[in-house]
């Protein structure tokens, strides 16, 4: 049975179903005025003693009616041949088709992040009427702890089921830094990295969705390590953020963990020309805020056994495939 749809332009004549083709609509009979509006289609004379063509109103019947698409020889043109009236797309349209959408889905996942993120960061904290200056300790706080989910790591770089996921900070805690500790609006627990603590006061955490495998979304309670300099525990981290003090060391802690399935992460000019993966970009708004940004190794995320998510393109300024 032919599914009917309500058409909105033919609401003068009654209740239709447009694409009825031998049926009366509205219970009309064929001779009726309604009938005859729905089902002819009418010119509009040109403008008496004028050259001008006339304009050819079509009936609803026809406005009903959705047109196949052209195969490759008739594109470009207005008329339908009858072979395209009666098959759907060619092959070449249906594989044009199927590359435009990936590269749509691309592009939607894109924006997807960037919405998600803008929205996140729009929201007020609890008990407040107005969203606080997030400070630039607690934008680095919660793009390390996102930027997690859009990796993908092998199965064997958790050690069992209840293992957790390590994210480690290599040089100068620049979270312990942040003006909502120091003032004590932040307040960090016995034993607690200044990380967590930021991440609490945003509502995030203890634990983090990442993805492992090509199917496989797991739950880990997130652990964040520090360290010092550099020490063997370093490649046990899912995740490194090396801090800008050791920029003169760079190339050397990067030798080390490159090996491993270690995602890092900088806010160092030419971090992925060392073999870095992500680094992330700041860029200062008209309104004083910052606007983050990335720019992407994604042959140094392969070298490590790590898969990037495609939504990462949108974001990138620069990126490394090969």
């Amino acid at each position: 049975m032919r599914a009917f749809v309500a058409n909105p332009v033919a609401a003068d004549v009654g209740p239709m179903s447009i694409g009825f083709e031998h049926g009366h609509p509205g219970g009309m009979n064929e001779n009726s005025p309604g009938f005859q509006r729905w089902d002819c289609g009418r010119p509009e004379l040109s403008p008496e003693g004028t050259a001008e063509p006339a304009v050819f109103h079509p009936s609803l019947r026809d406005l009903s009616r959705k047109p196949s698409a052209p195969s490759v020889e008739t594109l470009g043109y207005s008329r339908l041949s009858r072979r395209d009236t009666g098959r759907g797309p060619t092959p070449q349209i249906r594989a044009a088709s199927n590359d435009n959408k990936h590269a749509s889905s691309i592009r939607f996942c894109g924006i997807i992040v960037v919405l998600l993120l803008t929205a996140f960061l729009s929201l007020p904290l609890a008990g407040q009427q107005r969203p606080a200056p997030r400070t630039h300790p607690q934008l680095l706080a919660f793009w390390l702890y996102t930027l997690a989910s859009y990796a993908e790591w092998p199965k064997e770089a958790f050690a069992d089921e209840d293992a957790p996921f390590v994210l480690g900070i290599l040089g100068e805690d620049p979270f312990r830094k942040d003006p909502d500790i120091l003032d004590g609006t932040i307040e960090i627990k016995e034993g607690e990295a200044p990380m967590t603590a930021v991440l609490r006061r945003l509502g995030i955490g203890p634990t983090v969705t990442v993805k492992l495998g090509e199917a496989k979304f797991i739950t880990r309670k997130l652990v964040i390590k520090q360290f010092g300099s550099l020490q063997d525990d370093v490649t046990n981290c899912h995740l490194l953020f090396i801090g800008g003090s050791e920029e003169k060391r760079v190339a050397e802690e990067l030798k080390v963990v490159e090996k491993f399935s270690v995602l890092t992460v900088a806010e160092i000019d030419g971090f992925i020309d060392g073999n870095g993966i992500l680094d992330i970009v700041w860029k200062k708004t008209t309104d004083g805020n910052e606007k983050p940004g990335l720019e992407i190794n994604f042959a140094a995320a392969k070298r490590s056994h790590l898969k990037l998510d495609p939504g990462l393109h949108p974001l990138a300024k620069r990126e490394i495939k090969s």
